[in-house]
Parts: structure tokens; C-alpha cells; sequence
């Protein structure tokens, strides 16, 4: 893949970027992770766990990625973006999309992941222009990231997320 959307997305993302643009990255994200940010964190990513558990453990069964993993990487994804949680089926779906950048078969997703890209920018450029509620925190403001300013930050933030599709790709050659 030499052009176009996923080509340029790619070469932007943290895990392409070489010397002081990957430092540079690094250090808008660093914050979000290190320790304290974390644990101040965690309760709310607790009773996060808690509630979806709650919600199958009467049943004695449940399909773990529908009902724990996904909406649980997914809601936790809102949270950090300052996103209204009601948007995780979507964050899921963008996440899934552009983890397939990962995918044995990557050329055939080319098209899935940049459809996802696509929506990403143009969600992104309206909640910047429009300045609305439910805008990521993290484009508008110092916490956690300090004001980062482009779609392709989001998009790469969206993809450290998305192991999932990785795990699956893996499953599918086993």
C-alpha cells in the first residue's frame, strides 16, 4: 500500500514514527498513562467492570467480548475522550475498523479502515468547528493529552485500542 488515505494515516501513526515526530507524539500521550492519571482512574473503571458484570453474572453465562470486553474497552475509550458513553457501539465499531490495519489481509481492509478514517475526520472537523458538547476533551482542553489538535491523533489513539483485532486475526490463522 504506497498511497492514499491509510498510507498517509499509517505513516503518522506512533508505532511509524521515527525519532524526535514519534518523541514528540510520545509526550502528548505520556500523560494519560502515566501512574497517578491511572489511578485516579481506576475506581470509575471499577464500578465500569462491576456494572457490565452485573448484567450477566444472574444469567450464570455470558459472551465475553459482546457483553464484557468490547463495551468495556469501548466505554472506557469514551471516557477518556470526554465522549457521552451512549457512543460506544460507534467508538467499538471505529475501533474494530481501524484495528484491522493490523489484519493478515490488510489490503482487502484498506477500504473498511479508510471509510473509518474518513468518518473519524469529518466527526472531528465538525465537533471543532461547531465547539458542541460531547467534543473529545482531549482536542479542546489540557487533560489528559494537553490540547492536541488533529484527527490523526485521535485516530492513532483509536488504534492502541483496538487489539482486539489483532487477537482475532491471530485466532483466524490458528
Amino acid at each position: 500500500i504506497h498511497s492514499g488515505l491509510f498510507h498517509d494515516w499509517w505513516g503518522e501513526t506512533l508505532l511509524s514514527l521515527e525519532g524526535e515526530d514519534h518523541h514528540r507524539v510520545r509526550r502528548l500521550l505520556l500523560p494519560a498513562f502515566r501512574k497517578r492519571s491511572i489511578e485516579a482512574m481506576r475506581p470509575s473503571f471499577t464500578a465500569l467492570a462491576e456494572e457490565l458484570v452485573d448484567g450477566f453474572a444472574g444469567r450464570g453465562r455470558v459472551e465475553l467480548v459482546g457483553e464484557l470486553a468490547e463495551p468495556y474497552a469501548a466505554r472506557v475509550i469514551c471516557r477518556l475522550l470526554g465522549l457521552d458513553e451512549d457512543h460506544w457501539p460507534q467508538v467499538a465499531h471505529w475501533a474494530d475498523d481501524l484495528g484491522a490495519s493490523f489484519s493478515t489481509d490488510v489490503a482487502a481492509q484498506v477500504p473498511r479502515i479508510e471509510a473509518a478514517l474518513a468518518e473519524l475526520g469529518e466527526r472531528t472537523e465538525a465537533a471543532r468547528e461547531a465547539q458542541v458538547s460531547g467534543v473529545p476533551t482531549f482536542m479542546l482542553g489540557p487533560w489528559p493529552f494537553g490540547g492536541i489538535q488533529s484527527e490523526e491523533t485521535l485516530t492513532s489513539f483509536f488504534r492502541r485500542f483496538a487489539a482486539r483485532e489483532r487477537l482475532r486475526s491471530a485466532k483466524d490463522i490458528a
